[in-house]
């Protein structure tokens, strides 16, 4: 009996680890990790959970962990934290066969329990009893040192295995002599060939490709073609989806040649048809960059279609995440739909341990990072000023006219200024001057001459509302309302 040849890639939890204590081997029941199958004799096409659990008195804050499949025989599905954490879950799907995932508690772990879930398919089409392990890797299970660089520091856990062991269907051909399947897999692709005038193949009224038997399609806006800066009447720009594990692929062609694609101001619809899960919140499910790990913000999911979209400026392999992040200090609180709602699409980051800071003001410079961030724009660095990307593309689209220093705290107007800027930017906002939306406010005088005419569209759209018949147009914002603000917009542009 011939065995798949195993290709071994890397599951990645990833986040900072702050331990109690290292040292000597452990095992789960004094403080280690330890690995679980459930389902270990499945079937081509069966579900398999492994569960990664802590011993007692760990010490654990935050989880990294690598777990080492192979990717010829199991498929990622799933994940699902465990009770036993209670702060922060981030998700991000890496090249295929890999993804990062990372956990946290808002205090030390002293209990044991599972930390986390992660749900594996098995391939289908296997026609042949075959076996494969799932590895813990210990020796990239590491705390950081306390000293900036933070460095990986081993802690020293035993090694844990799970093995799954997989059979055909009834039905399928074994091969008799261990041979192959019988053929290979073609893989499922669709393309538009589009111009500056809407030259078109295949896509009809809707502006809609469709890759056939996914319930994946791209929807084209109408000012997509007219944004396709560089590309002229005579030039064929093709579009091209292929089917990849989880998801797809979108790619492009300029007149038969790879073109690297990339224009924020002229945005696709990505479409999946989805069903989601009773027992998770419908807002948590976001489209994410399957090799990059980055999550699309205008993503959305309406149960109520069964179907998520979210705009892509970029080509890239894509497929749908749960990701949900919660903060201690907005639990109940007003503002925690909103916050959570833009952090799951990782537009706004908590402050550490858990907590958002939400009654704290926020600097302009953090403003921008954020709103550059929901609009799609590659912006974040690892920089010690880790905001000095967006900033400079900020200033060069001209969003930062009469704006303060980037150190500075942003009063309410400069928040709403920058967000109206962007929206005309992108077409979403017309600033006209029409209307006298702001006189319905006690306090509109105090509205920057500059800034009237933005605000004043803001308002008039929906966008702004004020409290008690006040703006407080140069009262400072805080990161509250900051991220209140921009999931009002957001919400609105994606009419929920």
């Amino acid at each position: 009996m011939t065995r798949l040849k195993k290709r071994l890639v890397r599951l990645m939890l990833i986040l900072a680890l702050v331990l109690f204590h290292g040292g000597m081997a452990r095992a789960a029941g004094d403080g280690g990790v330890d690995l679980t199958v459930s389902n270990a004799t499945a079937k081509s096409g069966d579900d398999v959970e492994i569960k990664v659990s802590i011993g007692a008195n760990s010490g654990l804050n935050t989880a990294a962990l690598i777990l080492e499949y192979d990717d010829s025989l199991l498929s990622y599905v799933s994940h699902e934290k465990g009770k036993i954490l209670d702060g922060l879950c981030q998700v991000g799907i890496g090249t295929r066969g890999e993804i990062r995932l990372g956990y946290s508690s808002s205090g030390k772990i002293t209990q044991a329990g599972d930390i986390i879930t992660v749900t594996f398919k098995t391939k289908e089409g296997i026609t042949e009893k075959t076996t494969t392990d799932i590895t813990l890797n210990v020796a990239q299970l590491c705390t950081l040192s306390d000293s900036y660089p933070h460095e990986p520091v081993p802690l020293g856990y035993e090694a844990s295995k799970g093995m799954v062991s997989i059979n055909p269907k009834s039905g399928d051909s074994g091969g008799g002599n261990g041979g192959s399947s019988g053929g290979s897999s073609q893989a499922t692709t669709a393309s538009v060939k589009i111009n500056a005038l809407w030259g078109t193949q295949n896509l009809g009224e809707s502006k809609t490709v469709t890759l056939p038997g996914t319930g994946i399609s791209v929807k084209f806006f109408d000012n997509f073609a007219a944004g396709m800066e560089g590309i002229s009447n005579a030039d064929n720009f093709e579009v091209i989806l292929t089917a990849v594990d989880g998801g797809v692929e979108v790619s492009f062609k300029l007149n038969g040649a790879s073109y690297e694609w990339s224009n924020p101001q002229s945005p696709m619809m990505l479409i999946f048809d989805h069903s989601g899960e009773a027992d998770k919140n419908s807002d948590y499910y976001v489209i994410g960059d399957q090799t990059t790990g980055a999550i699309l913000p205008f993503s959305s999911f309406s149960p109520a279609t069964g179907k998520i979209e979210a705009r892509i400026t970029r080509g890239g392999s894509f497929g749908i995440i749960y990701h949900e992040v919660s903060f201690t200090d907005t639990a109940q609180a007003w503002m925690d739909e909103a916050v959570k709602f833009m952090a799951s699409r990782d537009v706004i980051k908590g402050t550490g341990n858990s907590l958002f800071s939400p009654k704290a003001n926020i600097t302009r410079s953090d403003y921008v990072l954020m709103t550059m961030r929901l609009f799609g724009f590659d912006v974040d660095t690892g920089d010690p000023e880790y905001y000095a990307k967006a900033w400079a593309l900020a200033a060069e689209m001209g969003l930062l006219e009469n704006i303060g220093a980037g150190d500075g705290l942003i009063s309410r107007d400069e928040m709403f200024v920058i967000m109206a800027r962007l929206m005309v930017e992108f077409g979403m906002l017309q600033a006209d001057g029409a209307g006298d939306a702001l006189v319905k406010f006690t306090d509109s005088a105090r509205v920057p001459e500059y800034a009237k005419e933005l605000i004043n569209s803001l308002v008039a759209e929906g966008y702004v509302m004020g409290a008690d018949g006040r703006l407080f147009p140069d009262s400072n914002a805080t990161r509250a309302e900051a991220a209140q603000f921009l999931y009002n917009m957001m919400r609105k542009v994606l009419g929920k």
